[in-house]
């Protein structure tokens, strides 16, 4: 072998033998640097994520959500469509099996996240629903769709709001969640957004990025500054478009959590419930519902304790099951009808009315009398129908009742409602909701047209 041949050789072996050395320091093996050959376009820690979290996944794909932070990943298991999505480390910031309005088979919505869907968004259609996982924690994650706007919404696991957005109605297939995804730590905001935060005193707490059919980002931040929670949202260059303060009410246990003035005039009073809470203009507030001598108030306070109002709160309606229990006045009025059923309920000044039903030659009436036994009002049906009075549910709230009280009580909260029925057919309804701090008592007729109100 002449001398070329073996320097050849050697020089190949020596090449041979360092790359061996170097391999170990290297390791493709690893999923950091192992490159997805159907994927070599996507960052192989962000495929690998996913395969690893859901190792039974098929018709996997991947797009750029976030041009080089996030990725949106979509797969199938077990017949179920999958959605989720990953930062450019590699972190499932969200995930979820998917499905349509039309085929929600699968996914069940806590009964408190359908309660709040039903009260906030009665006109609305739930378009796409999702169940799994929003940072680390079970959660549900739901488009709602009006005429004009479309609203996206996450729960957790008891069906408590996370998140909430609004936007204008896009054109995303059914199918798809909204295209926006949450903000996992406070330095994965951008430098605008976070100075100011620095610089008004505010603390980070949970926030979503949102982006748009013309990849424009915005984004949606919670942060904290003592009690107050502040909603802020910024364009994707860091500017500030809309700015909400809202400070959670505190409930008050004795009164001796009052100012010194309102709890000494307070004194000999029973506190029932009570709370803490600040105006539009940054004043503190106290409103609580005390009893003295069987009779309740609800009173406010401002901050140095002065009375701002106090009003009596009329007992709770009552149902009257017999005849016997009507004053002498209205048995006297009634003596030739035979009792069908009958209520006993106040109005907003406390007022004491009677509302009855009784029958007489196969007619029924309906009468309301006052205090004294006085007829303020009477109607007759046609003959003697089937009179009855039935308990109802936030579920069964006739839709001009529902309309009324969310064109009139923001937040409200049912908590109790009755239906009298003449021959199946709806005569009145009493709803009672609650509103923040109140417990309000609420009539209508028998189409659900609004007739009074009064505070409980």
């Amino acid at each position: 072998m002449d001398m070329k041949k073996i320097f050849f050789l050697l020089t190949a072996l020596l090449v041979i033998w360092v790359s061996a050395c170097r391999r170990p320091e290297v390791q493709p093996d690893t999923p950091a640097t192992v490159v997805d050959n159907d994927f070599a376009n996507v960052p192989a820690v962000v495929v690998q994520a996913v395969r690893k979290a859901y190792p039974a996944a098929t018709e996997l794909s991947f797009s750029e959500l976030d041009k080089g932070k996030v990725w949106d990943s979509r797969f199938v298991i077990d017949a179920k469509n999958h959605q989720a999505r990953i930062d450019v480390k590699g972190t499932i910031l969200e995930a979820y099996t998917v499905a349509t309005a039309d085929a929600r088979t699968g996914i069940t919505l806590p009964a408190a996240a359908q309660e709040y869907i039903q009260k906030t968004y009665p006109n609305y259609k739930i378009v796409v629903a999702g169940e799994g996982q929003h940072n680390n924690q079970k959660a549900y994650k739901v488009l709602v769709r009006g005429e004009k706007e479309e609203i996206t919404l996450v729960f957790d696991e008891e069906g408590k709001v996370l998140l909430e957005f609004k936007a204008a109605v896009s054109t995303r297939p059914a199918e798809d969640l909204p295209t926006n995804y949450p903000i996992v730590k406070p330095e994965d905001l951008p430098a605008p957004i976070s100075q100011y935060l620095r610089e008004n005193g505010l603390t980070f707490a949970k926030g979503m990025v949102i982006v748009d059919g013309e990849d424009k980002k915005f984004y949606h931040i919670a942060a904290r500054k003592g009690e107050a929670i502040y909603e802020l949202s910024f364009s994707g260059d860091g500017g500030l478009l809309r700015s909400n303060v809202y400070i959670p009410p505190v409930a008050i246990q004795s009164i001796n959590d009052l100012p010194a003035a309102a709890a000494a005039y307070l004194n000999g009073y029973t506190l029932e419930r009570g709370m803490a809470f600040t105006d539009r203009e940054g004043k503190k507030m106290y409103s609580v519902v005390v009893s003295k001598d069987g009779k309740r108030y609800d009173m406010s306070f401002d901050s140095e304790g002065k009375l701002l109002r106090s009003a009596l709160i009329p007992p709770d309606p009552q149902v009257i099951r017999s005849a016997a229990e009507l004053p002498e006045p209205i048995k006297a009025y009634l003596k030739d009808y035979t009792f069908e059923k009958g209520m006993l309920f106040y109005d907003r000044d406390g007022k004491k009315y009677y509302e009855i039903a009784a029958s007489k030659n196969g007619k029924v009436a309906f009468f309301v009398f006052d205090a004294e036994g006085k007829v303020v009002r009477s109607s007759e049906s046609g003959p003697n129908p089937n009179v009855d009075q039935k308990a109802l549910t936030a579920e069964g709230l006739p839709a001009p009742i529902l309309a009324h009280l969310n064109a009139t009580y923001k937040g409200w909260t049912f908590m109790k409602g009755y239906v009298v029925l003449a021959e199946g057919k709806a005569q009145s309804y009493l709803v009672v909701v609650q509103v923040e701090k109140d417990l309000l008592y609420l009539t209508f007729n028998g189409e659900g047209t609004f007739e009074n109100v009064r505070k409980g």
